[in-house]
């Protein structure tokens, strides 16, 4: 499998090779529309992406999901639509790598919200029960004086 890595370099998340080996004639009709393409999973969120690569680099173009849901949609025909009808409008196409690390990185912001949310709450109900035990315990101790 070839791959990228995360930035820390701890888990292959991105597997550049299994779109052509699920969808080998998809990705020869992708190809022949634009070269510079690169569709890839992305294993950390169980999704098909997009990317290009140019003389600048590699940007990123799109999941490949449901909006505004997000759900999982599987490789086919429709990506391909999908890309073509996303090249008839400019203003997408060039601010697509922007969008869609706006995007990324507001969903990683609110991630990251709930789960210090969560966490603060689970810590809160640990020090209550921690109180209210201890409560008990002093009670429990000068009712057996």
């Amino acid at each position: 499998m070839s791959t990228l890595y995360t930035e820390d370099r701890k888990a292959d998340v991105i597997d550049l090779t299994r779109a052509d080996r699920e969808q080998g004639d998809l990705m020869r009709r992708i190809r022949a529309y634009d070269p510079a393409l690169i569709v890839y999973y992305d294993s950390a969120v169980a999704r098909w992406g997009v990317a290009r690569q140019s003389r600048g680099g590699i940007h990123f173009v799109m999941l490949w999901q449901s909006d505004p849901g997000g759900e999982y949609l599987p490789l086919d025909a429709r990506l391909l639509g999908a890309l073509q009808r996303w090249d008839l409008r400019p203003e997408h196409t060039l601010n697509a790598a922007r969008d869609a690390n706006v995007v990324a990185n507001l969903r990683d912001a609110r991630d990251l919200a709930n789960a210090a949310l969560r966490e603060k709450e689970f810590d809160d109900a640990i020090s209550y029960q921690t109180r209210q035990n201890t409560q008990r315990i002093i009670r429990a101790l000068e009712a057996a004086r």
